[in-house]
């Protein structure tokens, strides 16, 4: 009776797998969505020695506000130091997510006395996101950036 070898049939299934696998990743990557960061990264990139000096004059200053996620109350909160609380303070917030930019949004800085600003966020996806503020007076510009993870 003669033996039969089992090790040609694995070697086959072996190397049919992998390609296989290949095909898979393959057309995983030709069709997930990526999504860039900005459409005019080139002009951005031309431009962003502006935006580090606005983040260095952030640090040396300290005007860096803090942002929290109350949960409780489904709210953002941007607090600003004191001194940033003055009338002529001007910016904007802009809520980026890095995982869907049709979800980015920018709202108007409105601080309080107290140099607060309570943004809702009962509409908004929960998830990772990155709050990016531009804000000026009539001394500088600045810009401060930092995430925040909504839950429900």
């Amino acid at each position: 009776m003669a033996k039969i070898h089992r090790w040609p049939l694995g070697i086959i299934i072996v190397y049919s797998v992998f390609v296989l696998f290949l095909l898979g990743v393959f057309v995983f990557s030709r069709f997930h969505q990526v999504e860039l960061v900005s459409k005019s990264y080139y002009d951005d990139e031309l431009h962003y020695q502006q935006q580090i000096n606005r983040m260095q004059r952030t640090q040396d200053q300290e005007v860096s506000p803090v942002i929290r996620y109350r949960r409780s109350s489904k709210q953002v909160a941007v607090e600003f130091p004191r001194e940033m609380a003055r009338p002529d303070t001007r910016g904007r917030i802009v809520f980026f997510r890095p995982s869907n930019a049709r979800l980015d949004f920018a709202v108007p800085l409105q601080l309080d006395e107290q140099g607060r600003q309570l943004i809702s966020a009962g509409s908004i996806a929960t998830g990772l996101w990155k709050v990016k503020i531009e804000w000026q007076t009539a001394e500088a510009e600045y810009y401060h950036e930092d995430t925040v993870i909504l839950t429900q």
